[in-house]
This record gives structure tokens, C-alpha cells and sequence, in this order.
């Protein structure tokens, strides 16, 4: 479980969360993208959200802890207009902690309805971008996960990294296209790690449902697998990781 520090007292904008001191300047912002599986049932659907990764510092040590930022919809649809024009950046791109302005919540990024973005948001260090790499190895982890209650996909570790890099004689999966497409240039291969149950699979159970919202299982999973691996630097040890979860995660997946 994360260790954070204690509440403080309700953020005036958002009675629904607590607020909390931050030990970091801010924390990297993400544009999350969302493809929606015909027939799923959803009877709402939202296809992009912002997202913010926080500090290890300000998530018990662990890396890449995400939490919502609750953007109100002129500050969203401002956000939107930066990512066109070039001024805030995935990842590299900083929202900065202010008090009365953008703080960190318990459960998400509460951001106040009168908060200047020009002043919150700030370049942060360029990260190299996997898209910008047109030849050699690319590593992936597959992440099989198994729920608090028992719920995982009924397939086995060796069949989903067949199913992904073909490790059983599958023709067509993504290590095969991303080979062809490239001209044999881009290899997809599974990262072999201690206590793997399949090559570049392995298998961590989380201590929450499926049913929680996608932050509060995406969390769970990255907790399970940095404490599994034992490396405080995770999910960035890897190119590519594909947390594989059961279909009752029907909130995000």
C-alpha cells in the first residue's frame, strides 16, 4: 500500500477530497487517450482525460503513481489548446503545486476553478520518446493481474506473451507487425525477469477490485509489480508495459 503524508484540511473547490502537502515542485502531466470496444454497455464515455504522475516522493517512493487532475471544462479545453500549440508536453510538461491553486489530493490533483494555467504549467526535462526510435530493440513487460477477488483473464501467462510476441508460434501479433512494418528494422522482445511466469510475463495480485476507477488499479498493479521486481525505477526499466487485466474491469478496460 502507498504511504502518504497526513490529510489536511478539505480543499475549499473540492469537498470530496483532502488535501495534502507535497514534497515536489509538481508532478508530470499526461494527455491519457481512451479507444472505446463496440458492444461494451458503456452508456458514458469520455476519450481523453488528463492525468498527472506523481514524484516518487509524494507517493511513498514509488514510481509512476498516477492521479486524475480535476481540470473544470474551460481549463480542460485550455489544456487541449496547449498540447496543439506545443506549450505543455506529455511528461515533460509540470504542474506546479501552489497552495489555493493546484494542490495534491488523496485521490486526485485538485486544481481551483480560478488557477492561471499559464502559471501552473512548466516545462520540465525532455524525456527520450520511444516514438523517435526507427530501429533496433524494444522491450516490453507484460503484466498479468490477478484482482483481490480472484478475477484474472482465463489464459495463461505463456499464451498472452504468445499472444503479443509471438514466443509460441502465433504468425500475427505485434512483435510480427512491428517487424514487417519496420523492414526487420524494430524488434519487439519480452524483458526476462526474476520470478517471470512466461517469458517477459509475469503475474502480480493486486489488493483492490476491478470495479475501482482506473487510477486506483493502475496504481495497485504498478505497487504490486515495483514491490515484485524490487526496483524503485520501474515502470522506466522498460520500453513498453501492458498491464493485462479480466474483463470486469469495465470501468477503463
Amino acid at each position: 500500500m502507498l504511504t502518504l503524508s497526513p490529510p489536511l484540511p478539505p480543499f475549499p473547490h473540492q469537498q470530496q477530497d483532502v488535501r495534502r502537502k507535497a514534497n515536489s515542485r509538481g508532478c508530470k502531466i499526461l494527455l491519457v487517450h481512451f479507444l472505446r470496444a463496440p458492444d461494451t454497455g458503456v452508456a458514458s464515455f469520455q476519450d481523453q482525460r488528463f492525468d498527472c504522475e506523481l514524484d516518487p516522493s509524494d507517493a511513498g517512493g514509488i514510481a509512476g503513481i498516477v492521479q486524475p487532475i480535476n481540470f473544470s471544462d474551460t481549463q480542460r479545453k485550455e489544456m487541449l489548446r496547449k498540447y496543439k500549440k506545443g506549450e505543455a508536453q506529455h511528461r515533460p510538461s509540470i504542474l506546479v503545486f501552489k497552495e489555493g491553486s493546484v494542490e495534491l489530493g488523496d485521490g486526485a490533483i485538485n486544481v481551483a476553478p480560478t488557477a492561471d494555467l499559464t502559471a501552473s504549467v512548466a516545462a520540465g526535462e525532455p524525456l527520450p520518446s520511444i516514438a523517435s526510435k526507427v530501429e533496433g530493440d524494444i522491450s516490453v513487460l507484460i503484466v498479468r493481474v490477478t484482482d483481490k477477488d480472484g478475477q484474472v483473464v482465463p489464459r495463461s501467462a505463456a499464451e498472452i506473451g504468445d499472444d503479443v510476441l509471438g514466443t509460441l508460434g502465433d504468425p500475427v501479433n505485434p512483435q510480427s507487425q512491428l517487424k514487417a512494418c519496420s523492414f526487420d528494422k524494430l524488434r519487439l522482445y519480452g524483458s526476462a525477469v526474476s520470478g517471470q511466469s512466461a517469458l517477459g510475463v509475469i503475474d502480480v495480485t493486486i489488493d483492490v477490485s476491478n470495479q475501482n476507477t482506473m487510477s486506483v488499479v493502475q496504481n495497485a498493479v504498478t505497487t504490486a509489480v515495483t514491490a515484485q521486481l524490487g526496483s524503485g525505477s520501474f515502470p522506466n526499466d522498460f520500453d513498453h508495459v501492458l498491464y493485462v487485466l479480466h474483463s470486469s474491469a469495465e470501468n477503463f478496460a
